[in-house]
C-alpha cells in the first residue's frame, strides 16, 4: 500500500530517522510528504487490512499488504485470515521511538535477571517475534473552574504557645488539565498498561496512516464513556495535589478540601471537555505453552519494560538439588543440634514457606479475577464477581500496602513474612529461662499462629481459582507444623520421632515451594483470551 516513488519498492516507517525509508532503494520520505491517493482528501477513515485470528478472534490492523502467520495475543502459529475494511482514524498517535533491537536487549536483560527462565526466552530466534503494535487508548482533557475559594489553616509556634489561623483562601486553577490517558482496547490488561506508562504527549502527532506502515493497530472495544468517572477523580487528585503543595510552599497554608468525591467535583467543577482516540506504541512478545501465555510488552516511546517471566520447573529443581546437596555437606561438618532444636527450625521453614504461598495465591486470584484491569468489566465480558466487587477489592488493596511501589511492596512482604516472626520468636524465647526442649517447644506454638492465617488466607482466595489441588499445598505446611508443636509437646523419648518430625516438615515444605512455582507461573501467565465477541469503540469497521 505504501510504495516508494522512485522505485515502488515497499515503504516502512524506520524508526531511528521518523521517516518512511524504502526497503530496496533506500530513499527517505518525511512522513508529511508522503501522500496516499486514498488519504489525498479530508476524510475520518483510511483503507487498511484487518487480520483476525481462528483461534482466539483477535484482531489486528494494517495498511500494508502482508502475510501475519503469528498471533500476537494467543501465540498461534498460523496464516491470520484478511480482509480490506474502511477503518476510522484516530485523531492522535505517537509514533514509534524506540527500535526493535533496542526491545530485545532490554528484555534479555530483564530475563537474565531472574533464573531458571524457559530455554525459549534466551533464543535469538524467540526475541524477533517481538511485534510493534500500536494500542489504542483514549485521551481526555478535563476543565476546572477558573477559581475557587475554600478554607485554610495556618498553624506556627510562639515560645511555647501554638498559634492557629483561619484563612479564606482565593485559588487560580488555571482551567485545564490535558491529555489523561486510558487504554481502549479490553485485550490490553489495564496492569500492563500501568507499568510501561507514562507515554509523552509532546511527541504525539497527528494521525497518518504512513506511521503504520511497517506496524500493527488493536482494534479498540472500550467506549468513550468507560473511564469518565475515573478520569474527573484521577484529574481532581491532582489539582488538589498541586494547588495543596503550592499553598503551602508559598504561604504555609493548609487547604482544607472536601472528603467525599462528589463535593470536590463540585467545588472544583471538574469536566470533561474533550476525548480524543489515541494510538500509543508498544512492542509485544508473547511466548504459550500449553493453554497458558505469557506477555513482554516494552513501551515504543521510553523503552519501559514489563514481562511475564515464568520459571522452568525441571531447572529450577535440578538447580535448587544441586545447592541442597552442597549446603547439607557444609552443615554437616560445622554446624550441630538437638534434635528438638532441629524440629522447631524445619518447624519456621514451613511457616516460612506457608505464608509466601499464600501470598501468591491473593496475587494469582487478583490476576484470575481482572481485579485491576478495568477494561475487561468495562468491555462486558463474563467473570465469577462483579464490577462492583471487583473495585471495592481494588480500593482495599490500594489502601493498603498496594499503593506502594514494587520494591517497597516486596520489601515490607520480606520483613514481615521472613524476618519478624522468627524474631519475635527469638526474644520470646531467650526470656524463658528454660531448658532447650522447653523453648523449642514455645517456640513451635508460638509458629502455629501465623501458620493458621496463611492456611485461613490461602483458602479464602481458592474459592476463585480454578486449580483446586492447591489446597492441598496450602494444607501440607500448616498440618507439619501442627505435627511439629504436637511432638515437642508430647516429648517423646527417642529422637527418632523428632527426626520423623522434620523429614514430614521439609517433605511439606518442598510440597509447598513446589506448589508456589506452579501458582507463580500461572501468575507469569495468562488465559489464552478470546476476543469473538469484541464490539465497540471508535476504531470501528465503517460499513
Amino acid at each position: 500500500m505504501f510504495t516508494c516513488p522512485s522505485c515502488n519498492g515497499a515503504l516502512k516507517f524506520h524508526i531511528p530517522s521518523q521517516k518512511l525509508k524504502c526497503e530496496h532503494c533506500g530513499s527517505s520520505f518525511s512522513v508529511d510528504e508522503y501522500s496516499l491517493d486514498n488519504n489525498a482528501e479530508e476524510s475520518d477513515s483510511f483503507g487498511a487490512s484487518v487480520y483476525t485470528c481462528s483461534n482466539c478472534g483477535a484482531e489486528l490492523i494494517s495498511p500494508d499488504e502482508s502475510i501475519v502467520s503469528f498471533c500476537s495475543y494467543c501465540g498461534s502459529e498460523q496464516v491470520l485470515a484478511s480482509r480490506l475494511i474502511r477503518q476510522k482514524k484516530p485523531q492522535r498517535i505517537i509514533p514509534f521511538r524506540v527500535p526493535k533491537n533496542k526491545t530485545k536487549e532490554a528484555f534479555a536483560a530483564k530475563a537474565t535477571s531472574v533464573y531458571c527462565v524457559p530455554k525459549e526466552y534466551q533464543d535469538p530466534a524467540f526475541l524477533e517475534k517481538f511485534r510493534g503494535i500500536y494500542i489504542p487508548y483514549w485521551t481526555y482533557d478535563v476543565k476546572f473552574n477558573d477559581e475557587i475559594r475554600m478554607k485554610g489553616v495556618k498553624s506556627y509556634r510562639r515560645g511555647e504557645f501554638v498559634y492557629e489561623e483561619d484563612y479564606d483562601v482565593d485559588l487560580g486553577l488555571n482551567g485545564l488539565f490535558g491529555g489523561i490517558p486510558y487504554d481502549a482496547s479490553s485485550a490490553f490488561d489495564d496492569s500492563l498498561a500501568d507499568e510501561i506508562a507514562p507515554f509523552h504527549l509532546k511527541n504525539m502527532k497527528d494521525f497518518d496512516p504512513a506511521y503504520l506502515a511497517g506496524f500493527y493497530a488493536d482494534r479498540a472495544d472500550v467506549e468513550d464513556t468507560a473511564y469518565e468517572e475515573d478520569v474527573i477523580e484521577r484529574a481532581g487528585n491532582q489539582a488538589i495535589d498541586v494547588a495543596s503543595k503550592s499553598c503551602a510552599k508559598k504561604n504555609q497554608i493548609d487547604l482544607k478540601f472536601p472528603l467525599k468525591q462528589a463535593e470536590q467535583n463540585e467545588l472544583l467543577g471538574t469536566e470533561i471537555v474533550d476525548r480524543q482516540a489515541t494510538l500509543f506504541p508498544v512492542w509485544f512478545l508473547t511466548w504459550r505453552k500449553n493453554d497458558r501465555v505469557a506477555y513482554a510488552v516494552v513501551n515504543g516511546e521510553t523503552g519501559k519494560i514489563s514481562a511475564d517471566i515464568p520459571v522452568d520447573l525441571k531447572r529450577y529443581l535440578l538447580y535448587t538439588g544441586l545447592t541442597a546437596a552442597v549446603l547439607f555437606l557444609i552443615l554437616n561438618f560445622f554446624v550441630s543440634t538437638t534434635a528438638q532444636t532441629a524440629l522447631m527450625i524445619a518447624s519456621a521453614l514451613s511457616v516460612i514457606a506457608a505464608l509466601t504461598f499464600s501470598v501468591q495465591i491473593r496475587k494469582l486470584h487478583d490476576r484470575e479475577m481482572h481485579i485491576f484491569d478495568r477494561g475487561y468489566f468495562l468491555s462486558r465480558r463474563d467473570t465469577e464477581i462483579t464490577m462492583a466487587k471487583a473495585e471495592k477489592i481494588r480500593r482495599k488493596r490500594m489502601r493498603g500496602y498496594g499503593s506502594l511501589p514494587e520494591f517497597l511492596q516486596n520489601t515490607l512482604i520480606i520483613l514481615l513474612v521472613f524476618v519478624l516472626p522468627p524474631v519475635v520468636a527469638f526474644f520470646f524465647i531467650l526470656l524463658c529461662d528454660e531448658s532447650p526442649a522447653k523453648r523449642a517447644t514455645i517456640g513451635s506454638m508460638i509458629l502455629l499462629a501465623p501458620a493458621a492465617y496463611a492456611f485461613v488466607s490461602s483458602l479464602v482466595y481458592l474459592r476463585h481459582i480454578h486449580e483446586k489441588s492447591t489446597a492441598l499445598q496450602a494444607f501440607a505446611s500448616f498440618s507439619a507444623s501442627l505435627l511439629a508443636a504436637g511432638l515437642l509437646i508430647m516429648k517423646p523419648v527417642e529422637d527418632y520421632w523428632y527426626y520423623i518430625g522434620c523429614v514430614a516438615c521439609l517433605a511439606a515444605v518442598l510440597l509447598t515451594c513446589i506448589g508456589l512455582l506452579q501458582r507463580y507461573n500461572e501468575y507469569a501467565t495468562r488465559d489464552i483470551p478470546a476476543f469473538f465477541q469484541r464490539k465497540g469503540g471508535d476504531d470501528s469497521e465503517k460499513e
